[in-house]
């Protein structure tokens, strides 16, 4: 029989796992990106809610963007979607990620170190599968105690790839867990103000 010249699994078309999680990542940082506010945008912002009548606060802190984050803040239902026409509403609840994946809000804050969020870089290569396989493994343990991570001819295809990954100096950075587990909130008790929207100096805005 001759040869077609067409591959099985594995052909040329096909992405491998570590370039399909290379490509989240990359989605990822894209997203991170994109969600950058500038101090300008934000006294724009301020302005227009003034003129508008509207009050407001500012934060001590940067909201978090991401799904994990606001999850690893202790939020217990997450909305994607909501306001997109094209698309279905996602529902995420942290109970079902407690119960039926095992994840807590300390194991979440670690997934947070490994995909990066608003607080981190995370590590280069890891995205949600390699993310949990590495917290189901003593890997995550171990450099956190900064052992050294030596070779071994049983290690398992996780382990292998986990071995692989590199680690910017200084990880994990304790000052990205204290952000979740102790953000800075505003304090005040006083209540909103509405005010009368300034009609003349909205017409002339900016």
């Amino acid at each position: 029989m001759g040869q077609n010249g067409h591959g099985g699994a594995g052909g040329a078309g096909e992405l491998s796992e570590v370039q399909q999680e290379q490509l989240r990542e990359q989605k990822q940082q894209q997203e991170r990106m994109a969600n950058t506010v500038t101090g300008q945008m934000c006294l724009e912002s301020q302005e227009l809610l003034r003129l508008f009548g509207v009050p407001y606060l500012i934060a001590p802190m940067e909201a978090e963007a991401q799904r994990l984050g606001r999850l690893a803040f202790r939020g217990r239902h997450v909305y994607k979607n909501f306001f997109s026409q094209s698309k279905y509403v996602e529902h995420y609840q942290f109970s079902d990620l407690q119960n039926q994946l095992g994840l807590d809000r300390t194991k979440l804050i670690n997934l947070a170190y490994l995909l990066g969020s608003d607080y981190t870089e995370g590590v280069a290569g890891v995205g949600y599968v390699t993310g949990m396989e590495i917290l189901n493994d003593e890997w995550w343990a171990e450099s956190q105690e900064k052992k050294r991570l030596t070779e071994n001819p049983k290690d398992t295809k996780v382990k292998k790839k986990i071995r692989q990954l590199k680690l910017l100096p200084g990880f994990p950075n304790p000052s990205v867990a204290q952000a979740y587990l102790q953000p800075a909130v505003d304090q005040s008790e006083s209540s909103f103000s509405w005010g009368r929207p300034q009609l003349d100096m909205i017409k002339e805005y900016p």
